[in-house]
């Protein structure tokens, strides 16, 4: 399988988990729902993995570890998230936790934690790719006039898929000719990565006012 289809394998597993996830506490299944969640977080992890660093993600369950191996940066909040849903897969798997934890879940309980597991799927959806990370850097150090850089578009909305351009919003304090500018920074991604489609504004053209502008102060997230 080529690098974009291996991709691809585990978001849509983590995706099909999510919805069985879903279906269990609706059964009232909680300890396996969690069980599940487990695997939703463990699999978009290693989607990452494959993208960002090898195609044979590491044969691990620890969620923080997984991070760190596909160069997320985490907060110290994060990692206690994943650290006490990486104990979900041990709780479920061996017999001497399974009766306490099958106690542990509570209908409370579980939907506190699903809510965590749907939050931060959705921090993973909107992450920008190690390259775009680089890139945003490169153009910081090449170009001391530019403001801020956001990524908006399909990977904002968590909504991207292997054919989807990286759409990068790029503000200058000042701008004498955006044509020019853009040539300069499409020629700079290929460095990094040709999926960035960068767009340069003027701190003053970057209102509301601007259709695009708009899009992006409505949906973006600064990356730098």
């Amino acid at each position: 399988m080529k690098k974009e289809e291996l991709v691809q394998y585990w978001i849509d597993s983590s995706d099909n988990d999510f919805k069985a996830m879903g279906h269990l506490f609706e059964k009232g299944d909680y300890s396996w729902s969690l069980f599940i969640g487990h695997l939703v977080i463990e699999k978009a992890l290693k989607g990452i993995y494959v993208q960002e660093v090898d195609t044979t993600p590491p044969f691990i369950h620890d969620l923080t570890r997984l991070s760190d191996k596909a160069g997320l940066q985490l907060s110290e909040d994060q990692k206690d998230i994943l650290d006490t849903i990486s104990t979900f897969n041990l709780q479920a798997r061996y017999d001497d936790y399974k009766m306490s934890f099958h106690r542990k879940c509570t209908k409370d309980f579980a939907e506190q934690w699903i809510k965590q597991i749907e939050e931060f799927r959705e921090w993973l959806k909107k992450q920008a790719p190690e390259a775009v990370i680089k890139y945003a850097f490169f153009i910081r150090k090449k170009n001391p006039g530019i403001k801020k850089i956001y990524i908006f578009g399909s990977y904002a909305k968590g909504t991207s898929h292997q054919n989807s351009d990286i759409d990068l919003a790029v503000v200058f304090d000042h701008l004498s000719d955006s044509f020019d500018m853009q040539v300069d920074l499409m020629k700079m991604r290929r460095a990094f990565d040709t999926r960035i489609e960068p767009h340069p504004f003027s701190e003053s053209d970057f209102n509301p006012s601007n259709p695009l502008a708009n899009e992006v102060l409505r949906y973006g997230v600064e990356i730098v």
